[in-house]
């Protein structure tokens, strides 16, 4: 009876920490019904998967261009999240990213091309994180910070 109960408590643990990690599609160019459960069905904006991801969860995100919504806006990191770029968006195993041939970029020039002083002021921001968080993958450029001393 102990043994049963030891294994049916392992056998719901098991199910719950399966359910509670979801792997979640970006690729800027999907075109399907957008939930992020596909490569075919991706988020095409990373604010959305950020928004709809939970602790746990890994997304993946599909080589192109991602920038945040205007200069007052970031990217921002939420605790237990797992961001992976480099994909072509193809993939279904981890293993067939490739990094060095999908670049995948978190730019800040959202305005004018070039003009520095009109870009967000920060790309991709960490605050007040309860567990870890992964970033792999990604290029990440073009963010501005005027500081008046």
């Amino acid at each position: 009876m102990k043994n049963s109960i030891l294994n049916l408590t392992l056998f719901f643990a098991a199910t719950l920490a399966s359910i509670a990690q979801s792997l979640i599609y970006v690729d800027a160019s999907a075109s399907g019904a957008d939930n992020g459960k596909s490569w075919n069905n991706a988020y095409d904006n990373l604010d959305t998967a950020l928004a709809y991801s939970l602790s746990g969860d890994s997304i993946w995100v599909a080589k192109g261009t991602y920038k945040p919504d205007n200069k007052n806006k970031r990217f921002d990191l939420l605790s237990g999240r797992k961001l992976f770029g480099g994909f072509v968006g193809t993939e279904t195993i981890f293993s067939q990213r490739d990094i060095d041939n999908n670049l995948t970029a978190l730019d800040g020039d959202i305005n004018n091309p070039g003009q520095a002083n009109d870009n967000c002021d920060n790309v991709l921001f960490a605050n007040n994180l309860t567990t870890n968080v992964t970033v792999d993958g990604f290029t990440i450029r073009n963010g501005y910070q005027y500081y008046r001393w």
